[in-house]
């Protein structure tokens, strides 16, 4: 038996629902935490809504506002996958280039510079304190020098600090309304897995159908039934009868009429037509022919 479109059909409708089934397994495995029953019900609770999903709209009708819904859900839980990759791989970024500042020149530079006066202001305070109370001159000129040290040392540590915070800033995103004033590559990342992730889910449901209502079905069976009946000709009933004969007679009507699934009723009209056209000489009281 060769690939058919139906089997083609099944085999993507099936792997779009399990796409589906799996975003909305994860967005419940994000919210479960590392709890092992809790995970074992986010996604149990996943494969029943996406089955949910699927029933709803073969339903038809306002169940299908319930699977939109759900489609939805599914859709947002994509934006927020990739979203996390993305501010994931900007930290990645921002701690590269906070590496990148502290190798530089000027990073070192800057921390040599607050170090030293860090060590003045540490050596200052201890000979002001070590220096008689009334030793006034000597503690006003260590006093400047102290003041000094300390400037130094806040502006260096100030330096520091705007190098570090322009590395951290440069590439930061925070939350969904750090999307103004980013790059356009993330913008389109992350317009282009909520274009994905839609067009998944539309085609999950494209590929769904509507299950055949119980009115369709009986219109079906007896059309198929009327179709057949039609096919049978005067001719098939003539070779049918003579099957079924004993050779000297044909069959009756009602066992022609049970071997070729017709209605009795077809069946007589059908014997009428070869009595008319001669080809069939009579009928026996059983219902049989000569």
């Amino acid at each position: 038996m060769g690939l058919t479109e139906a089997h083609l059909r099944m085999a993507v409708g099936i792997g779009l629902w399990t796409l589906s089934g799996s975003i909305m397994a994860t967005l419940f495995l994000s919210v479960a935490g590392s709890e092992p029953l809790f995970r074992g019900l986010g996604v149990g609770w996943s494969v029943l809504l996406t089955a949910s999903m699927l029933l709803l709209w073969r339903s038809g009708g306002w169940r299908r506002s319930i699977t939109l819904l759900l489609e939805v859900i599914t859709i947002c839980a994509a934006a927020g996958m990739a979203w996390n990759r993305i501010e994931e791989a900007q930290a990645t970024t921002n701690e590269k280039a906070l590496e990148t500042v502290r190798r530089s020149v000027e990073y070192k530079s800057a921390t040599f510079a607050y170090d030293h006066a860090e060590d003045l202001v540490s050596t200052l305070t201890a000979r002001l304190r070590a220096l008689p109370f009334d030793w006034t001159t000597s503690a006003g000129k260590i006093t400047t020098e102290l003041t000094l040290a300390q400037e130094t040392a806040n502006a260096r540590a100030s330096d520091v600090a705007h190098l570090e915070s322009t590395a951290r800033s440069s590439n930061g995103v925070k939350g969904f309304g750090g999307l103004i004033g980013q790059n356009s590559a993330e913008v389109l990342e992350l317009g282009l897995v909520i274009l994905l992730a839609t067009l998944t889910e539309v085609s999950a449901l494209a590929l769904v159908g509507v299950a055949p209502r119980p009115k369709d079905v009986a219109s079906n069976i007896v059309g198929v039934a009327a179709a057949d009946v039609t096919e049978i000709t005067a001719d098939t009933y003539l070779a049918t009868a003579r099957t079924l004969g004993d050779g000297l007679r044909l069959a009756g009507y009602r066992a022609v009429a049970n071997r070729l699934q017709i209605g009795e009723r077809r069946a007589r009209e059908l014997l009428r037509l070869l009595i008319l056209e001669g080809r069939v000489k009579g009928r026996t009281k059983a219902g049989g022919q000569s």
